[in-house]
């Protein structure tokens, strides 16, 4: 129950304080302007420092984030930059192609069947070394692709398709076909971010191969950002599974089905939207599962999954499944009936319990936390208005209190920590930073001063947003501290990593290939650390100069350019925290 209530209390104080944050003001409007354009100084310097990175694969990968927030404020610098990355991207394709033939070629024409003794490191051949920076290099490739479709979805397309013709080695052109087929509807998932009409154009197209499950959500991205442009996209699906009705994926179908029978749900409640299928498309899709059924020889193939709308629809077809499956039917009737059987004793037993009264005691201790909850929602409400409703100062004192002492009673360093932060940010707004300085020095009481492990180092990342809300003074110092210490649990694991990593996949030239994790890693990190946009943009505002200089208290240059990154996303995005941001909901989870 405390945790409950303090998630409340955190998420009242949040609302809050963003309420406060998105306050219109002339004054911080010029100040953010002034700070955008020392973000995009800041741009470019890191872009420099960028151009010094020993391994190609990852100036290619930071140059593509490096344009993507370049977007933000110069979009013509920005297509430059992609250009220059995508045209080094694809010569780097075509050398590794080339390679690959050459290799195909010279095994081709030798006539030398010497065994080859397996290495105790596994395969180390020229060619498989070759064919692991060629998919290196296909990873990246998509993680342009996504960086690009986020501004310019057209020049995005363009490239992914364009940059597959530089791969003519029939093998690998073959795999890199088949491993595309799911990334592509992932880009146009990201296309649909920003241009619906866009997506539901490149959708279409996509349909060649059939429709698929992603197809379906696709739909549903473009349908809620354009609802006209989904119900063509729809149109289109359907005429596809029309004209191959007998490798369509019944689930597939049936999920199509049930997405447009709840959209047609809606179509009389207030702004509903057109719904994404006629009555008469989902009666022929349905007769399509049908016929699907009936003409399949596979005895799982029943259709009883689908019953329902097989009897909604097509009350024919129903009955001839029935009886095409009877016997089938007759065995999970008697399943059935035990399951049946099973329910009403366990209803018998609850009706037998129930006849024993009322319990007094039961009801009393209800009652005692339905007030209690009651009394605290109350509180929450109290704590919430600190900064915004005229109080006085007993009253103050008072909601203060009672809410320090709920936060400090709940389980959790990390509930504790972040409720307690939030708390004096609201005191803060009100006008009393000594008291604010008070309760941030509780949260400090639960913090591990030398962080050692992940939790140690998350912890004390909480209290530092605390303070950079509070009090920006002790918060740089704090956050400098932090990193010299991650320097050598950082440093560490690279030794680690490279005593391991005896092909070069993960280290090479002395660096962490960001592009090795799936091609997708920057922005990957970018996206789950958007929990401190918060904190580095109050930061940012406080005193830009010390947070670059923060940035730079970091050893390693790929980490160092990661968390510039991370600062000038926050900046030049000029997004503000919203009631979706990661922040919330990790403290509300």
């Amino acid at each position: 129950m405390p945790q409950k209530i303090i998630f409340l209390l955190i998420f009242l104080l949040s609302m809050s304080f963003v309420s406060a944050q998105t306050t219109s003001d002339p004054k911080k409007t010029e100040e953010n302007e002034k700070l955008r354009k020392e973000a995009v100084a800041f741009l470019r310097e890191t872009m420099a420092e960028v151009n010094t990175m020993r391994s190609l694969e990852n100036r290619l990968s930071f140059s593509a984030e490096m344009a993507s927030l370049m977007w933000f404020y110069d979009d013509k610098e920005a297509r430059a930059l992609y250009m220059g990355v995508t045209s080094d991207l694809r010569q780097l394709l075509v050398d590794y192609d080339t390679q690959l033939n050459n290799i195909a070629l010279t095994e081709a024409a030798s006539d030398d069947d010497e065994y080859s003794m397996p290495s105790l490191f596994g395969d180390v051949s020229a060619k498989t070394n070759i064919a692991r920076k060629l998919q290196k290099a296909l990873e990246m490739r998509k993680q342009i692709s996504m960086s690009l479709a986020e501004h310019e979805p057209d020049m995005a397309m363009a490239f992914y398709y364009d940059s597959l013709t530089a791969i003519t080695n029939p093998e690998y052109r073959k795999n890199t076909e088949g491993q595309d087929q799911y990334f592509e509807l992932q880009l146009m998932n990201q296309v649909a971010e920003s241009n619906a009409a866009k997506a539901a154009q490149f959708g279409k197209k996509s349909l060649d191969k059939g429709v698929n499950y992603q197809h379906l959500e696709l739909l549903k991205k473009v349908y809620a950002k354009d609802a006209e442009k989904g119900i063509d996209l729809a149109g289109a699906m359907i005429s596809k599974i029309k004209s191959s009705k007998a490798g369509s994926d019944l689930w597939v179908i049936s999920s199509f089905v049930r997405f447009g029978e709840e959209t047609a749900e809606k179509k009389d409640k207030p702004d509903a939207k057109k719904p994404v299928l006629t009555a008469q498309e989902i009666r022929d899709l349905v007769e399509i599962m049908a016929q699907n059924v009936l003409s399949s020889d596979d005895e799982g193939e029943n259709g009883t999954t689908y019953s329902d709308l097989f009897e909604k629809y097509t009350p024919t077809r129903a009955s001839q499944i029935k009886a095409k499956y009877r016997s089938r039917s007759r065995q999970n009737a008697a399943v059935s009936n035990a399951m049946a059987t099973a329910a009403n004793a366990m209803a018998n037993a609850a009706n037998t319990a129930a006849v024993a009264g009322p319990n007094p005691d039961a009801d009393r201790k209800a009652k005692a936390i339905e007030e209690k909850i009651e009394a605290e929602r109350k509180l929450m409400e109290d704590v919430a208005g600190l900064s915004t409703k005229p109080l006085a100062k007993d009253e103050r004192a008072k909601i203060i209190t009672q809410a320090r002492k709920i936060i400090i009673q709940t389980p959790g360093k990390d509930k504790k920590i972040a409720g307690l932060s939030l708390l004096a940010a609201q005191v803060a707004k009100a006008g009393d930073k000594e008291l604010a300085a008070e309760i941030m020095k509780d949260a400090e009481a639960f913090v591990n001063p030398q962080p050692k492990n992940y939790q140690d180092f998350m912890i004390s990342w909480m209290l530092i947003s605390g303070y950079a809300e509070v009090d920006t003074d002790k918060a740089f110092p704090m956050l400098t501290d932090t990193i010299l210490r991650l320097n050598d649990t950082i440093s560490a694991f690279i030794k680690a990593a490279e005593f391991i990593d005896v092909r070069g996949e993960m280290i090479s030239d002395g660096e962490v290939q960001v592009g090795q994790f799936g091609g997708s890693m920057l922005r990957g990190i970018t996206k789950e650390l958007k929990i401190a946009e918060p904190t580095l943009k109050a930061l940012a505002k406080a005193d830009f100069a010390k947070t670059k200089a923060v940035t730079n208290s970091f050893d390693r240059a790929e980490v160092r350019v990661l968390a510039k990154m991370m600062v000038l996303r926050t900046i030049l995005s000029n997004k503000e925290p919203s009631q979706e941001d990661p922040e919330i909901g990790l403290v509300l989870n």
